[in-house]
C-alpha cells in the first residue's frame, strides 16, 4: 500500500522531532556533567553543593524527560497509522 506524499512528509516530520528530541536529552544530560565537573574544580563547599544538587536533578530528569518525550511521539505515531 502505497502512502500519499502528506504521509511522507508527516512520517519525516516525525522522525526529525524524533531525533531532535534525542540531541536534546543528551545535551541535556551532557550539560549536567559540565556542570558537576565545574563544582569539582570550583571547590567551595557551599556553591559546590548547590552545583552538585543541581546537576544531580538534571541528570535524573533529564533521561525521564526524553523518554516522556519519545514516548508521546510514539504515541501519536502510532495512533494515526
Amino acid at each position: 500500500m502505497a502512502c500519499s506524499g502528506g504521509d511522507d512528509q508527516l512520517m519525516i516530520q516525525r522522525k526529525r522531532v524524533f531525533v531532535l528530541s534525542i540531541i536534546v536529552t543528551a545535551g541535556t544530560m551532557g550539560a549536567a556533567d559540565i556542570v558537576a565537573f565545574i563544582a569539582r574544580l570550583i571547590g567551595g563547599l557551599a556553591v559546590q553543593t548547590v552545583l552538585n544538587d543541581a546537576s544531580g536533578w538534571l541528570l535524573a530528569l533529564a533521561p525521564v524527560g526524553g523518554t516522556l518525550v519519545f514516548a508521546y511521539h510514539w504515541f501519536t505515531s502510532g495512533l494515526s497509522d
